[in-house]
């Protein structure tokens, strides 16, 4: 440094500016100088001058690249404890960052979850509220126990081939009272008296209220006509099967009765034919010769008379009417063993629907059957208002479309009643068909009173129509 002073002819200790090196304000102090002299001296001032400008750039690119180096070195020393509080703080957020990503993946995955599991439970409340009152849904849910008398026998095993189509599980069990079937149901459902829907539950196994007993044609009358003091008779069959089951309704399928009674009454007549035949043989007898009286001891003899039955129809009907009014029981007849395993399959299609048959009239708060198909419906306004005809007793089609010609409503129909009274409808010609054409034959004063009373009449206790 002291040598490049020396060189510019610059004092050392001049340093008038403050900010820069001494260098650098001697290089500045040395142009402040009056240039004194010749031309030559001028020129060579200027030569100087320009030289002189060249170090002193020279001059300041090294001193900027010196004052940027030194605090470069401290700052370095300085920021790597910044670097690593920056570091810290970088992981800090970015493992806040993870865990908010993974709070919210969670979140996500919950409110995935609880979505799937809403739409479940809808899935499921609108497959336990599917209408079951058709058997083909709910004859899955049952199981048919039937007794070990059936197993081998032709009722039993075309009643175990029946339920294989409908998915219907079969067992045998032991049954102190032969030949009886009773049911079971797998539940998956319970009814919400509160919200009126099904709801899903736990499966588990519930027992049916009805059992159904097979009685042969020859049994059922044995028991009829069993006065005795043991029991066998009939009302101590009945007492035995509700006390075994108790809170059950009994079914009785009776199988051949009504071809038993029907052999019976052959039987009684063909007696009764043999009997007069008989009579009427021995008075011809007593009329002929004595040589044909062989030959018509013969034809006698084959004709003797058939025993006559042990019981009375009257008998078997009034033992057939005590089982359904004094015990409550349900009776169907049957035919033969094929019919009656057909018959047991259609009561177990028949059970499975109950519990929702039962749930859907109660929600309509109707006290009959509301099953589709029961009520032909009408195409259009004037055709349901003729089957609205039709429905009062003694009013037939003719009538109907010939008081829809005339009057094509209700309201028209209650008007004119209003005007003319009971005898509105008296001259009133029938139709011949749907297409309006008239007969010559009239309503009638007595359908036309009727008619007047049922769209007039104010007392709904009335009968008299």
């Amino acid at each position: 440094m002291s040598d490049l002073n020396e060189l510019l002819g610059v004092d050392a200790t001049t340093n008038k500016r403050p900010g820069l090196s001494s260098r650098t304000a001697s290089l500045l102090a040395s142009l402040d100088r009056p240039k004194l002299g010749s031309s030559g001296g001028m020129s060579s001032g200027r030569r100087g001058r320009v030289d002189v400008e060249e170090e002193v750039e020279q001059v300041e690119e090294v001193v900027p690249s010196r004052k940027t180096k030194a605090p470069r070195r401290t700052a370095t020393k300085a920021t790597s404890t910044d670097k690593e509080a920056k570091a810290r703080e970088r992981e800090v957020i970015k493992a806040q960052r993870e865990r908010e990503k993974q709070l919210e993946k969670e979140r996500k995955q919950k409110a995935k979850e609880e979505k799937a599991r809403e739409k479940q439970l809808a899935a499921d409340l609108a497959e336990v509220n599917k209408l079951k009152v058709d058997k083909k849904e709910s004859t899955p849910e049952m199981i048919i126990d039937l007794a070990r008398d059936f197993e081998g026998t032709s009722v039993g095993n075309q009643t175990v081939e029946f339920m294989k189509p409908l998915k219907v599980e079969q067992t045998f069990f032991d049954s102190e009272i032969p030949n009886v079937v009773k049911w079971r149901r797998k539940v998956t459902a319970k009814y919400n008296d509160t919200l009126g829907h099904w709801e899903p539950c736990a499966l588990h196994i519930r027992e049916e209220d009805h059992v159904l007993v097979l009685v042969t044609a020859q049994k059922f009358v044995d028991m009829v006509i069993d006065t005795s003091s043991n029991t066998n008779d009939l009302d101590h069959h009945v007492h035995r099967l509700k006390s075994t089951y108790a809170n059950c309704t009994p079914i009785y399928l009776i199988e051949g009765l009504t071809a038993w009674m029907r052999k019976k009454n052959n039987s009684r007549n063909r007696a009764y034919q043999a009997e007069v035949r008989r009579q009427y043989s021995q008075t011809q007898t007593q009329d002929q010769p004595t040589t044909t009286t062989s030959r018509r001891k013969k034809t006698t003899t084959a004709s003797k008379p058939e025993a006559a039955p042990p019981v009375s129809d009257d008998t078997i009907e009034d033992a057939l009417l005590s089982l359904q009014v004094t015990h409550s029981c349900l009776i169907h007849h049957t035919n033969a063993p094929p019919e009656s395993a057909e018959w047991i399959k259609n009561f177990t299609e028949h059970l499975s629907t109950v519990p929702y048959r039962r749930e859907r009239m109660e929600g309509n708060d109707s006290a009959f059957c509301m099953d589709g198909g029961q009520v032909k419906p009408g195409e259009n306004k004037s055709d349901t208002f003729i089957k609205m005809l039709q429905e009062v007793n003694r009013v037939t089609a003719s009538m109907a479309y010939g008081i829809a010609t005339q009057y094509p409503s209700a309201i028209d129909l209650v008007r004119g009643m209003r005007r003319h009274g009971p005898a509105m409808l008296e001259d009133v010609k029938k139709s011949a068909n749907r297409n309006g054409a008239l007969t010559d034959s009239r309503i009638g004063p007595a359908a036309s009173k009727r008619l007047y009373k049922v769209f007039m009449g104010l007392d709904p206790s009335a009968t008299d129509i």
